[in-house]
């Protein structure tokens, strides 16, 4: 295999980052900004977002490290259909 075309830690970041943030970049700025009316508001909004869509990477970090079967979001939500029948049969047994 021809290791130019490998993909390295900083590119496969960029990669990552750039899917994240997508063309919305580009399109919600200006609505944010009219329905605030405030530059430091804005800013602070995505800021905000930036660390809702972190929590969300790392929820699936440790989903990932957690539940090694294949099929992604599939395979966590089996897992905890499994879990919410469990503790429900359970709770409509005992009522």
């Amino acid at each position: 295999m021809d290791d130019t075309h490998k993909l390295g830690f900083l590119g496969a970041t960029s990669y990552v980052i750039g899917n994240i943030i997508g063309s919305g970049i580009f399109i919600t700025p200006a609505s944010i900004l009219r329905c605030t009316d405030s530059v430091g508001l804005s800013l602070v909004i995505w800021v905000a977002c930036a660390l809702i869509a972190i929590l969300g990477a790392l929820v699936y970090i440790e989903l990932g490290t957690s539940i090694r079967e294949a099929g992604c979001d599939f395979a966590y939500i089996c897992y905890v259909k499994w879990w919410v029948t469990f503790i429900l049969q359970h709770f409509f047994f005992v009522s």
